[in-house]
């Protein structure tokens, strides 16, 4: 299982892909 630390990021990541 990933780090939740490095989940974290990835999912604003993907919210900030979905936003744009």
């Amino acid at each position: 299982m990933k780090k939740p630390e490095l989940l974290a990021p990835a999912g604003n990541l993907e919210k900030l892909k979905t936003a744009i």
